[in-house]
């Protein structure tokens, strides 16, 4: 390394504006091809964006770009190419790209191998890992050789003065001892002996003067071993002790640190740095983060190995369907279950910003069962988010409720025979709360609530708009089944959280969906009310292990279709999950089965 007795910087942007000042090379300075020449600025006011910065000599004006978008870190670590010319007069310029008449440049100083001349100075103490305190005596020590002469001056400078300061005139006997000065900041520092009778110098390695000591260390607390996602935040915390310096250098690499990538240049040692992760970042199971001291880049420390993965998708939000009412507690909330996660946050508010959420929990089920309360006729919001190891993915959209505790709303709509139609209907919350409250059972018939003013009022409804119609037997029953049909399929275990939970119709009603079961029971129910009263069965299928349920309805020899035979009667097999199927239209898959057929 080499040095100067001046500074030599000539800030271009003014005293009050932005301006850059250039600390490293100083004027004198010294390096040899080969060496990394450590090039350092400071910079003040607005000076956003990228640097460049160039080389050149006093009576050239062709600069040489060494890097043309620097960050502005405060330093460039630069290797001297072999075939540099020796010469004494090289500067550095370093200039803004967002504004080129914020300018500086360097001292002049050598670039030279020393081999054209017999004399030189070569500094041992201080070195890089050196750490002197304030008021405490150290040596600094040195060899010469060739014709150096009897005197040697012997200064000192930090990295943020760019002026030399005299330390002593001393004897060229390889040796001084120095008591730091109390009144010097902590900081780097490097020092510089040269020949008192010519521009024979070398200079120290920067190194750390502190006020008290203790060993330089770095240690990363998160991220921790885990996942993160593309385009997601990763929050790198850390702390430090001891003489790390005030800014730190932080990258990212995976398994062997061979190619690591760099996240900032140059951060302030606070604790904390977000990383915002890029979009298109390698998917990988083994990276970590390295942050280390700038002053000293072998003080640092490596993260746990985390993965990157792609982001989860948001959670598709199933019940309560969005902007209905909810008939008191328990309420159940629950979403499509995600592809690759392993636990959900879920969200309620008063507000859709959930600025403050007022149960914001985490959990590994796609479902969750509110007991709590919420105040009548208020309005609140919900969503879900799926995650995995401590990374979550986007929000869902945000559904809203409104909490009752007399009656519940709930709008259907429908199509059939070629027109679309809409149903309103007011539910007792006292009568959904009372259907919640029984207990479950596999005795079918129990479900089949014909007489239920809610249902028995539902029937008389579905039984007046055929009759406008016109309608005989085989379309009312066909404009029924397709209002079942429109109501959504929804898991037990989804919904619930129950392998099995099977829905009253008033439930099903309310819910707004259900099962197999829970459709089947609900068509049942209707076309046996007194304003429909047709005969009807419960189908399971297969005989022995059913696995699905659906409604068979008495119907003349006549009708097409498959069907079945009880007590002397055909009943005619009715889908009822998913729109568009006929009655007596049976799916393939249950087309050679036989079926169990509970009387109801």
């Amino acid at each position: 390394m080499g040095g100067g007795n001046d500074g030599g910087n000539q800030g271009k942007g003014g005293q009050t504006g932005p301006s850059i000042a250039v600390t490293y090379p100083l004027n004198g300075s010294w390096c040899a091809p080969g060496d990394i020449c450590s090039i350092r600025w400071t910079s003040t006011g607005s000076v956003p964006g990228t640097l460049s910065i160039q080389i050149d000599y006093a009576s050239h004006d062709s600069p040489c770009s060494i890097d043309a978008a620097a960050p502005n870190s405060g330093r460039c670590d630069w290797p001297v190419p072999l075939d540099f010319a020796p010469r004494a007069d090289y500067r550095i310029t370093i200039t803004s790209n967002s504004n080129c008449s914020v300018q500086a440049q360097s001292g002049l100083f050598t670039i030279s191998d020393g081999s054209s001349g017999t004399a030189s100075i070569t500094v041992s103490s201080p070195n890089a890992s050196s750490i002197w305190l304030i008021n405490t005596q150290h040596t600094i020590a040195w060899n010469s050789s060739g014709t150096v002469g009897e005197q040697v001056k012997i200064e000192f400078d930090s990295i943020s003065h760019s002026s030399l300061r005299l330390i002593a005139n001393t004897s060229n006997d390889g040796a001084y001892e120095w008591t730091v000065p109390v009144n010097l900041k902590e900081g780097q520092y490097l020092v510089r002996v040269s020949s008192a009778t010519g521009p024979i110098l070398d200079e120290s390695a920067w190194f750390q003067i502190a006020t008290s000591f203790s060993p330089a260390s770095i240690h990363i607390i998160a991220p921790q071993a885990g996942v993160q996602v593309q385009g997601g935040a990763c929050s790198i915390d850390w702390t430090s002790s001891g003489a790390v310096g005030s800014a730190l250098r932080i990258e990212c690499d995976h398994t062997s640190y061979s190619a690591p990538q760099l996240i900032v240049a140059s951060t302030p040692n606070d604790g904390h740095y977000t990383w915002d992760l890029p979009s298109n970042i390698s998917l990988r199971e083994d990276y970590f983060i390295r942050v280390s001291s700038l002053s000293n880049l072998s003080v640092f420390d490596d993260s746990a190995m985390f993965a990157i993965r792609s982001p989860l998708a948001p959670p598709i939000l199933l019940v309560p369907a969005d902007g209905v009412s909810v008939p008191g507690t328990p309420i159940d909330f629950a979403w499509e279950p995600v592809a690759g996660a392993s636990q959900y946050r879920f969200q309620i508010d008063d507000a859709p910003s959930f600025s403050s959420p007022i149960l914001d929990k985490t959990m590994s089920s796609s479902h969750y069962q509110h007991r709590g309360t919420f105040t009548d006729g208020a309005t609140y919001y919900w969503r879900a988010m799926a995650g995995t190891e401590g990374s979550w993915g986007a929000a869902s959209a945000a559904w809203s409720f409104t909490y009752a505790t007399g009656n519940v709303s709930r709008h259907f709509s429908w199509s059939y025979g070629g027109s679309d139609w809409t149903w309103d209907l007011s539910i007792p919350v006292s009568t959904y709360q009372d259907y919640r409250e029984l207990s479950r059972t596999y005795d079918w018939g129990t479900y089949i609530t014909s007489t239920d003013p809610v249902v028995a009022g539902m029937a008389q409804g579905l039984h007046d708009k055929a009759s406008l119609q016109g309608w005989g037997a085989l379309d009312t029953v066909s404009f029924v089944l397709a209002f079942v049909q429109s109501l959504p399929y929804m898991l037990d275990n989804v919904t619930t959280g129950l392998e099995d939970y099977p829905r009253y119709p008033v439930e099903t009603l309310v819910d707004n969906g259900g099962d197999c079961e829970d459709t089947a029971m609900l068509f049942a129910a209707l076309l046996q009310a007194p304003a429909l009263n047709y005969d009807c069965v419960l189908l399971l299928i297969p005989y022995g292990l059913p696995t699905h349920m659906a409604t068979g309805v008495w119907g003349s020899s006549g009708l097409s279709g498959t069907y079945f035979t009880y007590n002397e009667r055909n009943y005619y097999y009715c889908e009822t999950t998913g729109e568009g199927w006929t009655v007596g239209e049976i799916p393939d898959e249950y087309r050679d089965a036989r079926a169990q057929i509970v009387d109801v």
